[in-house]
């Protein structure tokens, strides 16, 4: 039966509506459960990785129930953007339902922008092996709420059929997607191959099996914007059927913050997709790479506690990405055995890369770590970093320091700072204000003894000026979570083995603190409040500060030191999923 022209879009609408209704999902109710098997939490098991057979008879394929799930579950734009994806394997009924034009019409959600006011462009990286559910994979990414991203994918020499999609989706000259083939190469190499290519402030690496939600870049990108100092931003996944029901499964993975030993992580099997790595992050890291043997797979996981290095992982309570369980999964081809050995190996290679004086004990993760002993120390392995005006790096001379140790910042900014230390590299970084008194009677001595004796990652001393006066005592958080020095006789002497922060005018620091978290935060102002936060991640990680108030360094009162207001509201943002570094502890001489 054929229609009048005129009538047919009426039809469409009233099928459409029909479509909506019969798809209007209680959110409330609970999840389809499959069969009364469950996933160990851990490696890949092939046995308990089959796909059971869910109850819920109407499904979103690709997608999953976003719908309901998300907090835009009401939305009808939404709605009818996922019914864009009933017909089986993923492709459109006709043109899309939610243009992204409508994405920013009606959306209280502020869109992602950068430090900079620019719009985050985020990069979707796929390597291409089978095309049985690569055009459900390719849908997902076309029809995103937002506009801020770029697909690219590599045909890493795989089946016909996803050739021919990848040959099919080229042929319509999209602007926001890049296809590239090449012979296959393995997963490390090929996301590899991706990233130097592909364009975007963001990589979000996809595989061809999996999906997206469609407001999946949108948060992503708002989240970058929010936390510029993030190197990596994940999310919760969904594991979804064939079909795209999703499966009430136990998480395999764990999705909390990671825990640490001595400055090591223990559960390093702690990530999953999805996540969002900040480029320049990974510009700082010797990118993706596997382990030959195991077909250059484990390059996830690596790269995870690489960008962990240089930059904080932040977690969004929110379900961004789907993935399917099917047979056929690149996973299965990996056991139990091979997971927790690769994992063993990333630990050690970690261990040794970031210098931490650690061995590994266990064969599973979570790892315990035992400390090594290290040679005792000297003033000649100490690089100073001197900042300011002032005769310090004369006095370091007087006291038999090589010029080779000392590097001259000019300017007082965090930003000079936390380029100042990665020149040399002696086992110790010493932070020096120039216009200290450094030569003798200084007792670097004592402090470097002290240090070892207490077993510190970084210490500082109390300053006081030449009548006496405190000018930098004992450091604490205030009820309001803002930082305070004891500046008063009595408590500015006392010493505090497990310090929350310390200052920056004579601030010693081991260098593997500094190589695990990588360095001084350039995004502050004040360098008190880059020392703030180096202390803050050091202790993260289960490094130990120590304010050594017995002992004094003598210098004039500085002419300011107040933290900026933008600096402490940066410090509140970065920090507030983790209050208890910053619990208040005493109180004193406000500093900002």
């Amino acid at each position: 039966m054929s229609l009048p022209p005129a009538r047919r879009p009426l039809l469409e609408r009233r099928v459409r509506l029909l479509l909506e209704r019969a798809l209007a999902l209680d959110p409330d109710s609970p999840v389809q459960r499959p069969t009364d098997r469950r996933l160990r939490q851990g490696a890949p098991d092939p046995q308990h990785h089959r796909c059971p057979r869910a109850r819920r008879e109407v499904v979103l394929p690709g997608l999953g129930d976003a719908v309901h799930r998300s907090e835009d579950r009401h939305d009808p734009r939404v709605r009818r953007r996922e019914l864009s994806f009933l017909r089986r394997g993923g492709r459109e009924i006709a043109a899309p339902l939610c243009p992204s034009a409508l994405a920013g019409r009606h959306d209280r959600r502020p869109r992602g922008t950068s430090e900079r006011g620019a719009p985050v462009l985020i990069s979707v990286e796929t390597p291409v092996f089978k095309g049985l559910r690569l055009q459900r994979c390719i849908d997902s990414v076309l029809h995103q709420t937002s506009k801020d991203w770029h697909l690219s994918l590599l045909w890493d020499g795989g089946d016909a059929r996803s050739r021919e999609i990848l040959e099919e989706l080229e042929h319509r000259d999209l602007p926001s997607v890049s296809v590239h083939y090449g012979p296959n190469r393995g997963i490390a190499r090929a996301r590899r191959f991706l990233s130097e290519h592909a364009p975007g402030d963001y990589i979000l690496p996809l595989d061809d099996d999996d999906a997206l939600p469609c407001h999946a870049v949108e948060r992503f990108a708002a989240a970058a914007a929010a936390r510029p100092w993030a190197s990596v931003i994940r999310a919760r996944r969904e594991i979804v059927d064939e079909e795209g029901a999703i499966l009430a499964e136990r998480p395999w993975f764990p999705f909390e913050a990671r825990h640490y030993q001595h400055g090591m992580v223990t559960d390093i099997h702690n990530h999953s997709q999805p996540t969002i790595f900040s480029r320049a992050a990974y510009e700082r890291t010797a990118g993706w790479e596997g382990f030959e043997d195991f077909s250059y797979a484990g390059e996830d996981c690596d790269l995870y506690l690489k960008l962990e290095e240089v930059g904080t992982i932040e977690l969004i309570d929110e379900t961004l990405y789907y993935y399917r369980v099917h047979d056929e999964r690149a996973s299965l081809v990996l056991t139990d055995q091979a997971a927790f050995e690769m994992w063993r190996r990333l630990a050690d290679r970690t261990i040794e890369r970031i210098g931490l004086p650690l061995r590994r004990t266990g064969e599973h993760p979570p790892f315990d770590y035992e400390r090594v002993e290290r040679p005792p120390l000297s003033s000649a392995d100490v690089d100073f970093v001197v900042a300011g005006e002032g005769g310090g790096a004369a006095a370091l001379g007087e006291t038999g320091v090589g010029a080779d140790a000392v590097t001259l910042v000019g300017a007082e900014s965090a930003a000079a700072l936390a380029a100042g230390w990665k020149a040399p590299g002696r086992p110790l970084v010493c932070f020096v204000d120039a216009s200290l008194e450094l030569a003798p009677p200084a007792d670097w001595k004592r402090l470097l003894e002290a240090l070892e004796r207490e077993q510190l990652d970084l210490a500082a001393p109390r300053i006081v000026t030449s009548e006496g006066a405190v000018t930098c005592g004992a450091p604490a958080f205030d009820l309001e979570r803002r930082p305070v020095m004891a500046t008063a006789p009595g408590r500015a002497e006392a010493s505090d083995l497990g310090a929350p922060w310390l200052h920056e005018r004579l601030l010693l620091v081991r260098r593997e603190v500094l190589a695990a978290v990588g360095g001084l935060d350039s995004g502050f102002e004040a360098p008190r409040s880059a020392a703030i936060d180096l202390c803050l991640r050091a202790r993260q990680r289960g490094f130990r500060c120590g304010f050594l108030g017995e002992m004094a360094f003598v210098g004039p009162a500085p002419t300011a030191r107040a933290i900026p207001p933008s600096d402490l509201e940066r410090l509140h943002a970065k920090w507030a999923g983790a209050p208890d570094l910053l619990g208040a502890k005493g109180g004193g001489q406000l500093l900002g």
